[in-house]
């Protein structure tokens, strides 16, 4: 298993499920959310910022089977691809699975033209 490096806990981590009223992007594929579909919003604070995110119900899924394989660890939205590689790079016996859900991410965001993925959007804890 590779390992998270995850020395401090965030001060804040809030995630509620919605429906969207609007499109949105997904932190971590980069596909479409449409309006009427669920998603998961992420609001957290660590290290005195504040992040926001949101995940289509495919990436809350990815998420949660990694952080099962980690200890219950999850990690901000828009970090989920770049976690992933970091435990591919690492070589262990689950890269390939890790490999396998990094290709099906990549995968749905492919219908978003000119993006790589989305930005991590952190922001000044003052600015909220």
């Amino acid at each position: 298993m590779c390992v998270l490096d995850c020395d401090e806990s965030p001060e804040v981590w809030l995630e509620t499920e919605r429906k969207a009223r609007k499109e949105h992007i997904c932190s971590s594929c980069c596909r479409v959310v449409d309006a009427g579909e669920k998603y998961l919003a992420h609001f957290s604070v660590y290290d005195g910022r504040s992040w926001i995110g949101k995940l289509c119900c495919d990436c809350v899924s990815d998420r949660a089977k990694f952080a099962e394989a980690h200890g219950g660890i999850l990690c901000f939205p828009s970090e989920l691809r770049n976690v992933l590689v970091d435990c591919i790079a690492e070589g262990d016996d689950e890269s390939e699975m890790w490999r396998s859900m990094l290709d099906r991410i990549k995968a749905r965001g492919l219908a978003v033209a000119g993006v790589s993925h989305a930005p991590s959007r952190p922001r000044d804890s003052g600015t909220n």
